[in-house]
């Protein structure tokens, strides 16, 4: 797992165990009623981790090639460029006198 992953699986947990003890009054906070909103954020973390888990082996394929395409396609040009002479090195047709 990645830092990003990790850090999106703690803030969940933690934020998820907040909220239940915030929803079921283990701890009385009615004053402060912002904190309710725990348990929907420690929702949508875990979300995002189940979103970046799934899509962490799709980035790492995707890096892996775009790894190695600067360096193929470098290489088919200087290919093509030595086995294909361009239209500047070709010498002109010289006139046809009558």
């Amino acid at each position: 797992m990645t830092k990003m992953t990790k850090t999106l699986l703690v803030l969940s947990a933690v934020n998820l165990v907040a909220g239940l003890i915030f929803a079921t009054n283990l701890i009385d906070v009615h004053e402060a009623s912002a904190l309710y909103v725990a348990l929907p954020a420690g929702a949508i973390f875990f979300g995002l981790f189940l979103i970046s888990r799934l899509l962490e082996k799709e980035v790492a394929v995707y890096d892996e090639e775009h790894r190695h395409l600067p360096s193929a396609t470098s290489s088919v040009e200087t290919e093509q460029a030595s086995h294909s002479p361009s239209v500047a090195h070709q010498p002109l047709a010289k006139p046809h006198s009558a």
